[in-house]
């Protein structure tokens, strides 16, 4: 596997990882109204949780965005 096939699915991955954490901050956020056997109750629990899945979908678009700027870099040297 050469270095643009490992780019590729680099930015295939993280970006995955990007759109999985989203849905967990989605999926948590609406938690407040979800039945009593799945809701979350302490408020800052909840805030912390979002906020940790903000933060790590966050740094997985950059990485997404990075590889594809490697990936760029690498198609324009040819």
């Amino acid at each position: 596997m050469d270095q643009r096939d490992k780019l590729v699915y680099a930015k295939k991955d993280y970006h995955a990882f990007c759109l999985v954490f989203l849905g967990i901050g989605f999926f948590l956020t609406v938690g407040l109204w979800l039945p009593e056997p799945y809701r979350i109750e302490t408020t800052l629990a909840l805030a912390v949780i979002v906020g940790a899945c903000l933060v790590f979908s966050s740094g997985c678009f950059v990485f997404s965005w990075l590889a594809n700027m490697r990936l760029q870099r690498l198609n324009n040297k040819e």
